[in-house]
Order: C-alpha cells, then structure tokens, then sequence
C-alpha cells in the first residue's frame, strides 16, 4: 500500500467513525440515566469533534507534507518549515465549507469577546452549555465530516436501526412502561414531558424529524425487498414517534417530505405506490394510537393539543385507509395503461405548476403572519401566551436586537445570552415561565441572532442554503437529498424550538454528509 492510500484510508475512516459516533452512538451516550443527560452528550460532542478535526490535521501534515513532498519543487525530506505549503493540504475552490467552518470558529470568538457576560458565553447559560466552545465543536464537526466523509449506504442503515430502537422506547414510553429503566430517578413533572433516551419530548421531536426524512428517501431508493422492508420499518416508527411526541411543531416532519415528494412521485407508477403507502403508514399510525387511547385509556400518556386532535377523528382516517387502498388496488391493476398515460402527460409542466402553487401558498401565510402581527390582529397574530409563552419571548428578544449597541447587533450579546438579553433589554422580565427559567429563545434563528449577531444567522443560513442546493443537484429521491431534506425540516421545526447540545450536532452533521467531498454510494 503506497503513502497516498494510506493517506485516504485514513481520511475515509476519520470521516466514517465521526458520522457513526455522532449519528448511531449519539443518541445512547449517557452516564446517569437521563438526569445529567444534556451535560454528558455536550461533553461527548465537543471531544468527538476536536479529537476528529486533531486527527485529520495530523493526517493531512503527516501525509501531504511531511512525507508525500509531491507538490511542484518540493524536496524528499522531513523538513516541516521547506516543505510547507498550504497549497498541497487544500484547494480551496472545491472546499467551501472549510471557509463556512473558519467564519462559524471566527464569529463564535468574535461573539465571546464583545460579550458583556464571558463567564456564560463561555459555557454557555444554566444547563444549556450552548457557549463559545459549543460553536466552536459545531464548526469542527462539519470541517471534519465534509472533509472527509464518504458515503455508504450502510452508514444509513445504521442511523436507521438506531432510530427505531430510539422509537420502540418511546413506544414503551407512550404507554408508561420504563423498559430501559431511565425514568426511575427524574421527578414526576420531567416523567410527562420525558421520551425515550433523547430527554425533553421537544429534543425527541427533533430528532425524529431529522431521522424520518432519511428513511422516507431511503425507502424511496431501495432497490431490494429487503432494504425497502427495513427502511419501511423505519418509516413507520418514525411517523408513530412524530405522533406520540406531543410536539406540534414535530408534524412539518411529516408534512415537509409529503409536499416535497408528491411531484417527484407522479413521475411513476412504482413512486406512486409509494407515496401511497407512506400516506397509509401515517393513517394507520393514527388509527393504532387512537385505538391504544380508547382500549387503555388510563395506560397511555395523554397527548394535548395538535396531536390530540388529529387522533381524536379516527372514523375520518377510516375512511382515509380505505380510499387510498382502493386506489392502491386500482392502481396495481391498471399499472401498465397507468405508466403509458404518465408517459404521455407532461409530467414537467404539473410540476411546475404544484410548485407554484405551493410556493404561493408558503409566500401567502408569510405575509399574513406579518401583517397579522404588524396589525396587532388577525388568526396570525402572536400574543405574549402564543405557543406557551414563546409570544412573549420573541417579541421582548426582538425589541431587545433592536436596542443592541451596533457591534452587539452585528456579532451578539454572547453565546448563551437569552436570559441576560430578556432581564437588561425587557421592560418586565418573566424569571420564571410556566415554572421554567427562560434561558432560550424557544427558536434557533432567534437564538442565533440575538446571541451571535447578524453574523452568526448569515453563516448558518449560508451553510443550510448550500446544502439545499447540494440535495437539489442530487435529484428527490435520492438518499443523500433525503439527509438535505432532514435538515430542511430540521430548520423549519427550529424556528419554534429551542437549540439544544443532543440534535442541533446531528442536524450539522447531516448538512456536512450533504456537503462532503465524496458521494460514492455503495
């Protein structure tokens, strides 16, 4: 084996252990229970992604050059400071989230030394630890996986048997059976809004989001029955843990990938199967979990708002399952005559055409929540008790960014700020909200703009853009834009809740799988 494929393999398997560490280990890592569970994935995270960036630097000075010297004019030798030139670690043109992770590392310091408050820009607030060194992990992290990820079919596989035994727990959970024991510590209070081994329902939410999209793609793509049994399985799990997290914002998991995929779908006959069995895997978990809350009432959590009501119709999504599997059979019937029509219709123009429409729908209820809430009135307006208080939260942190000094406003309060921010910048300040401290903006984007500046949003929404771009050149479905599609939807939940050390590293994570060098599928 020559120097260059050792170099690789090297690279391949720093990229590879990272993704499987923080995407299949993540989600188990936990020292006590689920008591001290955010400061002991926090303290995971950040070692796993400064012991995978050390660990590529070293690959890339060992074997580029101390000892390959293959860059024009360079000498056979171990002389660091001769044979050293940046040129042969990195070409920049192809490598852009090298500069994404340089401005991320360059903001998160920038943040912490205007902050008035480095003892909690540091760290970060309370028990949160979203500080300087936090961003600083999150930057490496996607330095290291976009460097040096491959992609493997197998890696998916992974995630996805992680993922449904994250939501068999949950199952357990649901119906108030402790099978791995991790509640026997927690009080009652944290018992109700605990699922699973993620924590906080919120936090299990968002990590279904991300997980089902993948396995929506994925179960798209199988080529096998085997495969598309397994990422079947997934997907069900996933659509019944969207469910059973009582988590409204968790439903645009669901929504995001069916708006996504039914223009792609009509393409075939077999996507159309497809999309219609996905539909009927989230009718059916309705029905179940509707069953579960009639025969057992008094053995199952109870869910609340959204949720609630959706399980609540289960004679309408009786109806539902039995129209789409008459459709089904009828399509499988007509399948050929079925393709032939498809064939002939303009597929591209229907597209074009459901694009527009659901973009003009998106635009519609943007301007309606703004001048709902320009106009103090409105379906779209939010008052202070919006969303369990997050109405007050944003608007006092809004009103408090406008208050900002100019450097404040460009480069943040400091990292973990939120609290600071409600009680300098707020006429009145709730210390406790609905029996909780306010020490998070409940809204990634807020978060991020209030604590790390103008800055901070523009290079996190660059990064989210790129990857967007990445998954459309991929093509839907496709597996890789299934991980872009989890990110989307990743987003869109986060402007409604919190950021958090347990899924927004994985939702990085999954943007650098998009963004990395290498796509070989195998």
């Amino acid at each position: 084996m020559n120097k260059q494929n050792i170099y690789e393999n090297v690279r391949y398997y720093i990229g590879k252990i990272t993704v499987i560490l923080m995407m299949v280990l993540f989600p188990f890592v936990m020292t006590d229970k689920l008591n001290n569970v955010t400061k002991t994935r926090y303290v995971f995270f950040v070692i796993i992604a400064l012991v995978g960036w050390i660990a590529m630097l070293i690959n890339e000075v060992v074997f580029r050059i101390i000892i390959s010297g293959d860059y024009p004019g360079a000498k056979k030798s171990l002389n660091i400071k001769k044979n050293f030139n940046i040129k042969i670690i990195y070409n920049i043109k192809n490598r852009k989230h090298i500069i994404y992770s340089v401005l991320l590392i360059a903001s998160s310091i920038i943040s912490y030394l205007v902050s008035p408050y480095k003892n909690i820009a540091l760290y970060g607030a309370g028990s949160r630890y979203i500080g300087m060194i936090f961003f600083i992990a999150v930057a490496l992290l996607y330095w290291t996986v976009s460097e040096c990820y491959e992609f493997k079919e197998i890696d998916v596989i992974l995630i996805l048997a992680a993922s449904i035994m994250v939501h068999l727990v949950a199952v357990f959970n649901y119906m108030n059976i402790d099978i791995l024991h991790l509640f026997s510590n927690l009080t009652i209070k944290e018992q109700t809004v605990y699922m699973s081994t993620l924590g906080n329902i919120n936090v299990y939410g968002m990590y279904t989001g991300l997980t089902l999209s993948i396995a929506i793609a994925a179960y798209y793509k199988a080529e096998t029955a085997a495969k598309e049994i397994f990422y079947y399985i997934a997907v069900i799990s996933g659509i019944i843990g969207i469910i059973i997290c009582d988590s409204d914002m968790a439903l645009v998991a669901v929504v995001i990938p069916l708006v996504i995929l039914f223009p792609y779908s009509i393409k075939s006959v077999a996507l159309i199967k497809k999309y219609i069995v996905t539909l009927a895997v989230l009718v059916c978990s309705n029905i179940v979990i509707s069953l579960l809350k009639n025969i057992i009432p008094d053995k199952v959590r109870k869910l609340s708002n959204i949720m609630s009501g959706l399980i609540s119709t289960n004679n309408i999504f009786n109806i539902i399952i039995i129209v789409l599997l008459l459709l089904y059979v009828l399509i499988v019937l007509s399948d050929n005559r079925l393709q032939k029509l498809l064939d002939n219709i303009k597929i591209r123009i229907v597209q074009i055409i459901y694009c527009v429409m659901a973009g003009g729908f998106g635009i519609y209820a943007i301007v309606r929540v703004i001048s709902d809430n320009i106009n103090k009135i409105g379906a779209f307006y939010i008052t202070d008790n919006w969303g369990s208080g997050r109405g007050y939260i944003w608007s006092n942190l809004i009103n408090g960014y406008k208050n900002y000094p100019f450097i404040y406003k460009i480069f943040g309060l400091g990292e973990g700020t939120v609290r600071k921010n409600l009680s300098y910048y707020s006429d009145s300040h709730w210390d406790i909200l609905y029996g909780n401290v306010v020490d998070n903006a409940h809204s990634i984007w807020l978060q991020m703009l209030v604590t790390m500046g103008c800055v901070g949003v523009i290079i996190l929404l660059v990064i989210f853009i790129h990857t967007l771009v990445n998954s459309a050149k991929h093509g839907v479905p496709d597996i890789i834009a299934g991980f872009g599609m989890a990110a989307l939807v990743y987003a869109v939940q986060g402007a409604g809740n919190i950021l958090e050390v347990i899924t927004f590293p994985m939702f990085i994570c999954a943007m650098a799988i998009v963004n990395c060098n290498k796509k070989i599928v195998k």
